[in-house]
């Protein structure tokens, strides 16, 4: 045998009536917690209790910016040039701009911009975020603030190609980028070398080409062959015999007088070029004050490259220092 037993459904003023006791018990805890707990206490409590309630995400999110401080982000510049091989019908928006002396557009992707790209048969999305930001006018706060652009890519992918990426993926989009880089350069020598022969070539009467560089050696040797830089002369700091040049070409004179003859032992210790002598020598028509010129200048000089740690300048004679060189290559 057996028994049932009827059971009462509850009505619905009753669920009601159950529901707005919860809520306002709830409600009367949370405003004595407000009361009682100190904010940062309550801070701390929702920071441990939030992951539990939180599903976590099997994405990961890569953000690349446009600058590290004031440098460029070459990461930023290669991705850059490597989604923009990736348009296709898909991408809805583009930024397209044209300076004068380009020839061709230039493309950028708008904010918010999506593309999709498969690497070994993994979906990495990319996305392009840009935020303007206020620089207010440290010196005069009343004047309008300027606004500032900051530039970035959101690689988003599973956590578990995480290695493939980091190892794979951005070197090869690196590696890209440099090959690029490498191939416009030897394009850009190439035009230069035709754009001198050329030059040379169409000139009916005698024309001198001159060029010049302080880092010969990174020139590359098919600018530097006979034939196309015939002479190469090596322009030196200035030296003894080229300040008593300047000072008989601008004060007349062919000997250093022996009130400045310190300047003969500041010149052999100190880098200073010829046209910063110059410049001393044309400020006075007074020969004296010229020189003191020349002589302060060369002890400023020599504070500079000593770091200057002495306090004030010096007459001393110092160990002599080798000279730095620069290098003029001409064409005639």
């Amino acid at each position: 045998m057996f028994s049932l037993t009827t059971m009462s459904v509850p009505s619905t003023s009753s669920l009601f009536s159950t529901y707005a006791s919860i809520s306002a018990s709830m409600m009367l805890v949370r405003s004595i917690l407000n009361e009682v707990v100190p904010p940062p206490v309550r801070t701390y409590l929702y920071s441990v209790i939030k992951p539990f309630f939180t599903p976590k995400s099997s994405r990961l999110t890569l953000i690349i910016e446009e600058k590290i401080g004031f440098l460029l982000n070459e990461i930023f510049e290669a991705t850059e040039v490597f989604l923009s091989t990736k348009i296709n019908s898909k991408t809805s928006c583009l930024k397209i701009s044209k300076v004068p002396k380009e020839n061709k557009f230039t493309i950028q992707f708008e904010r918010g911009e999506e593309i999709v790209d498969f690497f070994d048969g993994v979906e990495l999305k990319w996305r392009f975020a840009c935020t303007e930001k206020e620089n207010p006018n440290p010196r005069n706060p009343n004047y309008p603030s300027s606004k500032s652009e900051n530039r970035q890519f959101e690689l988003c992918f599973d956590k578990k190609h995480r290695e493939m990426v980091m190892e794979c993926y951005l070197p090869s989009i690196l590696k890209r980028f440099k090959e690029m880089k490498d191939g416009e350069r030897v394009m850009t020598l190439s035009g230069l070398l035709n754009f001198i022969d050329g030059l040379w070539s169409g000139c009916g009467d005698e024309r001198i080409i001159i060029f010049t560089t302080n880092h010969k050696e990174k020139l590359d040797p098919a600018l530097l062959r006979p034939g196309r830089m015939d002479m190469h002369i090596h322009m030196s700091y200035c030296n003894l015999d080229s300040l008593k040049i300047l000072a008989k070409n601008y004060l007349g004179i062919f000997q250093i007088p022996n009130s400045h003859k310190e300047i003969e032992e500041l010149m052999e210790n100190v880098n200073v070029t010829p046209a910063q002598v110059a410049e001393e020598l044309m400020r006075s028509d007074d020969v004296g004050v010229a020189l003191d010129g020349v002589v302060n200048l060369l002890k400023r000089k020599r504070m500079e490259e000593d770091g200057g740690n002495d306090g004030e300048c010096s007459t001393d004679v110092q160990t002599k220092r080798p000279k730095s060189k620069r290098r003029c290559n001409a064409r005639r």
